[in-house]
């Protein structure tokens, strides 16, 4: 009997993105924008059980093509199908055909018994009424459909994330689409416990069907012991507590949001407080006016690293801050942040709001109010909090039990199964 195929479908593309060419390279040679589906798709492959087959990944760009992408962090490849897209406002593209889309998935579900389709995009804006077509054409065929959300929230909460006149009226329509399409759906994986909850407690959905889930982080691989022994990275001289913070930030909206620009005003804090710290930013920060500002206030930029540079980075730190603002709360606890945990570094974030078990937050770092200009000091007293209670977190010893990606894999797969259940009623 064949095993269950797995297809993904991702649907973000950034706007800065201008050719096929320069894609290509991107996501072959530099693995950068692959996507949510496709490191879903290799995780399954690296860790997975078996009882599943993994297809290909459908993937936005700006022609059709097909090609294979070399997972390097995994050690796999994946298929990928990409299929273009159009531009709906500024910084939202969308797939400019989903007609070309089903017909894709239905031509490979013509050739397996049983197939899952998980879909990024659950609350996205510009997946609203699309994804609506999409699922009830490919339902027609009993093609198993698990939604995923990313950093999106419920369509019902728009107003309350970006608040103003036309997001309620949005939302109000957008909450009736999801409502139109949500019985299409056999499965969810959420990042917070606010759409948790929407779901199972509101919604009303089962709870076998929902699963509160970040990313995981291969803790095998990322581990202090791999990263520590090599040569530290560079540090300005006279650090005596190294901070660290991980943000991309491209043209339209990026990393703001994770609290890159309040950087000076913790620095220049913790150092009057008779604190010799220092603030690293890993990542890609293409606004150079914001970049120049950063150095100009004794901020350290690193530009973009290849991720085994910036894991040495984090080990070569003593502690991760994330000073989110609240606009940033349904993006879940974040990659980097447990790739931190991993490497047994504490996390002074608001984000740790969003770990399933309260009762091992403790161990992982401080949990502060979400960051604005008037919350500010609060975090910075957090951040002096960890600095002098260091040795009490034990953040790699319980961040395991939860984020590791074998813990991850094994939480979807039983997603899967129940999804499949649920789809034979």
């Amino acid at each position: 009997m064949a095993r269950p195929l797995i297809i993904g479908l991702s649907s973000y593309l950034p706007p800065h993105i201008t050719s096929c060419e320069e894609l290509y390279k991107l996501r072959v040679e530099e693995n950068k924008y692959t996507g949510w589906a496709s490191y879903i798709s290799a995780s399954l492959i690296a860790h997975g059980s078996g009882k599943y087959e993994v297809g290909p990944v459908i993937l936005p760009s700006l022609c059709r093509r097909t090609l294979r992408i070399p997972m390097r962090d995994f050690g796999v490849w994946i298929a990928a199908e990409e299929f273009p897209v159009k531009k709906i406002s500024r910084g939202l593209r969308d797939y400019s055909n989903y007609n070309q889309v089903a017909s894709f998935i239905k031509e490979v579900a013509k050739t397996h018994g049983e197939v899952i389709l998980h879909a990024q995009g659950l609350f996205s804006v510009n997946f609203a009424r699309q994804l609506l077509y999409l699922y009830k054409e490919l339902k027609k065929m009993g093609i198993v459909i698990v939604a995923q959300q990313q950093s999106s929230p419920p369509y019902k909460y728009y107003n309350e994330a970006y608040p103003g006149l036309k997001t309620r009226i949005f939302s109000i329509i957008a909450e009736l689409l999801y409502r139109s399409r949500a019985r299409f759906i056999d499965g969810y994986i959420v990042m917070n416990k606010k759409t948790y909850s929407y779901l199972v407690d509101e919604r009303g959905i089962d709870k076998e069907l929902v699963i509160y889930q970040h990313d995981g982080v291969d803790f095998e691989k990322v581990s202090p012991e791999k990263y520590s022994n090599r040569e530290e990275t560079q540090w300005p001289s006279g650090c005596a507590q190294k901070l660290i913070l991980v943000s991309h930030i491209t043209r339209d909206f990026g990393g703001y949001t994770k609290g890159v620009t309040l950087a000076p005003k913790i620095l220049k804090e913790l150092n009057r407080q008779g604190y010799r710290a220092c603030l690293t930013i890993v990542g890609d920060i293409i606004d150079t006016e914001l970049a120049r500002w950063l150095r100009e206030k004794g901020v350290v930029l690193t530009g973009h690293l290849r991720h085994n540079e910036a894991l040495e980075y984090i080990a070569s730190a003593d502690i991760y801050i994330l000073p989110a603002h609240p606009r940033r709360y349904y993006g879940g606890i974040t990659v980097a942040v447990i790739e931190a945990l991993a490497l047994n570094k504490p996390v002074v974030s608001p984000t740790l709001e969003h770990v399933p078990r309260d009762d091992i937050v403790k161990y992982l770092g401080v949990k502060t109010p979400w960051v604005t200009e008037k919350t500010l000091k609060d975090f910075i007293d957090a951040v002096i909090y960890a600095i002098d209670n260091y040795e009490s977190f034990k953040p790699r010893q319980y961040a395991q039990k939860i984020y590791d990606i074998r813990v991850m894999v094994a939480n979807i797969e039983r997603l899967y199964y129940n999804a499949i259940k649920n789809n034979e009623k």
